[in-house]
């Protein structure tokens, strides 16, 4: 009986075995091509207008930011030294003006909250712009020229023997963006 049971499971393995068939026809060479994204950023000349324009918009953040702390700081220095002066006549008027100074600080955070996420928004739709704008030059490319993978340098950890292509890429990005 045991031996009849490892017939069987040697069987079913054979069968296993014969049954697995590739499912596509691999060819047996591969034209590759790799390209450097940090070179690719740092020439091409959309990439480098959307980091420009990121940091203007997160200079301007900053000032904003700061301008509304100032705005804020300022208040709070008139209230402290209206009480220090006895300049509150009723405990009204003081709490009028604490509550007014809450209210700028939601205000304040609101309308940072507002420019952040307008700003997200921008710079996610331009990094989207930017990437496709990228796959479709690679995906040109290669299919003109045959090739088959398109590796990124930062992705492998050797490329030896495989044409860098990042500076084709580069020429026919700028050529497309400065018309």
């Amino acid at each position: 009986a045991l031996m009849l049971g490892v017939l069987l499971l040697c069987q079913c393995t054979k069968e296993e075995k014969s049954a697995v068939q590739p499912q596509a026809n691999v060819p047996a060479t591969v034209k590759m091509a790799y390209i450097d994204s940090d070179s690719l950023a740092a020439k091409y000349n959309f990439a480098k207008d959307i980091f420009e324009a990121n940091q203007r918009a997160q200079n301007k953040l900053e000032n904003v930011r700061q301008q509304k702390a100032a705005e804020l700081q300022r208040f709070k220095s008139e209230i402290e030294q209206k009480g220090r002066n006895n300049g509150y006549l009723t405990e009204e008027s003081y709490k009028a003006d604490m509550q007014k100074y809450q209210q700028m600080g939601y205000d304040a955070e609101r309308h940072m909250n507002d420019l952040q996420n307008k700003f997200v928004n921008e710079n996610n739709l331009s990094l989207k712009q930017l990437n496709d704008s990228i796959d479709k030059c690679i995906s040109e490319y290669a299919k003109k020229n045959g090739i088959s993978v398109v590796l990124d340098k930062k992705a492998t950890y050797y490329v030896n023997g495989i044409p860098n292509i990042t500076n084709d890429i580069v020429k026919i990005l700028n050529e497309r963006y400065n018309k």
